[in-house]
């Protein structure tokens, strides 16, 4: 006689009694499968927590990011503040000091210094700019060089290939 034991309907072994568990044991015997899938749940949030940590983090490091990038900013913005002042107050100086060796004449003083300062920066970008270009083509003559030493090397072994050796 060939018996069964597959599951009904209603999760019981078809050995099992419509009123409960055979006698003699004390409840349905857990799945084999139950504490994989408890450590995978207990995984799940783990993996939810770093995910939400690894957040917290990235969005503090932009926070740190963008304090610090203001802080600069407000410490760029007073540096050239002072460094305006100091100059505005150097140049009135001299203008005063001129104005004063010409006889009280402000005017003529604050004129003068102007137009020096203006002359001024007018020559270091003159010397700038020619330094830049001087220096690119210095560097492309140089390059230039180079490759025509290289050819006319190429050239030469060139010759003596086709001339074969020496008889």
């Amino acid at each position: 006689m060939v018996t069964s034991n597959s599951c009904g309907a209603n999760g019981r072994s078809s050995h099992e009694s419509a009123q409960g568990p055979s006698p003699g044991s004390e409840g349905p015997a857990p799945h084999p499968l139950d504490p994989l899938l408890s450590h995978l749940a207990d995984l799940r949030e783990q993996a939810s927590l770093y995910a939400e940590a690894t957040a917290d983090r990235v969005k503090l490091t932009v926070r740190q990011a963008a304090v610090r990038a203001a802080l600069g900013c407000l410490a760029l913005l007073a540096g050239a503040a002072v460094v305006i002042t100091a100059a505005v107050l150097t140049l009135n100086g001299v203008a005063g000091g001129i104005g004063a060796l010409l006889g009280d004449r402000i005017w003529a003083g604050q004129l003068i210094t102007g137009v020096l300062i203006l002359a001024a920066l007018a020559a270091g970008a003159w010397w700038g700019a020619h330094s830049l270009t001087d220096s690119s083509r210095r560097k492309t003559l140089k390059k230039y060089e180079r490759r025509h030493a290289q050819s006319l090397h190429a050239h030469a072994e060139a010759q003596r290939f086709r001339q074969g050796p020496p008889v």
